[in-house]
């Protein structure tokens, strides 16, 4: 599936870790991905994995994936290769703090939407210093309750 452009997975429970790390190496072409409730699966390394291996990703979904990490979305994972990325959802991913978050802001110049809902350790202060970044690169900012909010154009 080298020219697949759009894969939604949404809570496809038989699917492994090992599984989506392959998936991923085989599709350089994928904008869109969507592995949203696959929570048994999706931990850091394969989105590292997905990072490495997807370079014109648009929009990635892992709402409700609690094993991801700051380590999934520093420099070493999606804030350090998906240049390209314009839609993030990190909704229910309760370990992600200020420092993958920054990370991630720094990471991505393109990044128009990022959703956070439920991550406790992402702190005010983290959401304004991002929301000033935002706004220098051309972004408004829309914020709703500290945990939740979201970057448009």
């Amino acid at each position: 599936c080298p020219q697949l452009e759009r894969l939604r997975l949404t809570g496809c429970a038989q699917l492994r870790a090992p599984d989506l790390e392959r998936l991923a190496r085989m599709m350089p072409c994928v904008a869109h991905l969507d592995l949203e409730y696959m929570a048994v699966a999706v931990t850091d390394k394969v989105l590292q994995t997905v990072a490495n291996h997807c370079p014109k990703l648009e929009a990635l979904c892992v709402a409700g994936c609690g094993r991801v990490t700051d380590e999934a979305i520093n420099a070493d994972g999606i804030g350090g290769h998906c240049k390209h990325l314009k839609r993030l959802n990190l909704r229910g991913c309760r370990l992600i703090s200020d420092a993958g978050t920054l990370a991630l802001a720094r990471g991505c110049p393109q990044l128009e939407e990022l959703c956070l809902n439920g991550a406790r350790l992402v702190s005010a202060q983290c959401v304004a210093q991002v929301g000033r970044g935002a706004r220098q690169n051309a972004v408004g900012a829309k914020f709703g309750d500290l945990g939740v909010f979201a970057f448009r154009c």
